[in-house]
């Protein structure tokens, strides 16, 4: 595992990978949890302050981490008319589509160079009570036994017709891309803590009208088993 101490980037990067969430169908997470952990990841569970939402944490060394999260009940758990209930409608999660896909990235638009990752989640503009507990420590908590480091490459897939201006507006964001193809461009991520494992995000041009995280592939420790890259759905290994 490589030494990860300080952060990296300037006060102004907006190119820097903070998490992944995987979101999945309500009363779900336990099978979710299941399947991340027979592809050989370690999880810290949790539940959030508000009681409708319930979190695992996937941690890298290098700050980055999978949120595998779901709500504890259905709509209709909750009695009508009831403040549950009307918590659970307008959470701020409520408009999601569940069903284990990774929503879209967050990528950090707050200072990186000061304080830790749970001092800038707290000081973000995330809804009250939605503050992660990022398990850094101990370092075992980011030890996983598949092997995996880090984040080496999150995959878009985005309709032709919008590949020019997706790939603009991201790289008005995250800077100058690398053009792989007239079809494929990417942008290389920062993470929280320095790292020897560069990571990047890809955008890939499709006939189709899917516009989606599609996969998420790991670097792993060498001579490890990989994981194998996490798809749209979490069935599919």
């Amino acid at each position: 595992m490589p030494t990860v101490p300080e952060h990296q980037g300037d006060q102004s990067s907006t190119n820097i990978l903070d998490h992944l969430v995987h979101f999945a169908s309500p009363g779900q997470l336990n099978r979710a949890i299941g399947e991340f952990e027979s592809s050989g990841f370690k999880l810290s569970r949790g539940t959030h302050a508000d009681g409708c939402t319930h979190n695992a944490l996937v941690v890298f060394a290098d700050g980055v981490y999978l949120e595998l999260i779901s709500f504890t009940h259905e709509v209709s758990d909750y009695p009508e008319g009831s403040p549950e209930r009307s918590k659970r409608e307008s959470h701020w999660w409520a408009d999601q589509n569940p069903g284990g896909q990774p929503v879209p990235t967050k990528l950090s638009t707050h200072p990186s160079g000061n304080g830790s990752i749970q001092e800038r989640e707290k000081n973000s503009s995330r809804p009250p009570n939605q503050v992660e507990d990022v398990p850094l420590a101990p370092p075992s908590n980011t030890s996983h036994p598949n092997g995996a480091l880090g984040i080496a490459q999150i995959i878009i897939l985005v309709p032709s017709s919008d590949f020019t201006l997706t790939s603009n507006r991201l790289s008005a964001t995250l800077g100058v891309s690398t053009t792989e193809s007239a079809t494929q461009n990417s942008w290389p991520l920062k993470t929280p803590r320095k790292t020897d494992h560069p990571s990047k995000l890809v955008l890939k041009a499709t006939d189709s009208n899917q516009f989606a995280i599609t996969e998420v592939k790991f670097w792993v420790v060498q001579g490890s088993t990989p994981p194998p890259s996490r798809t749209a759905a979490p069935s599919v290994g």
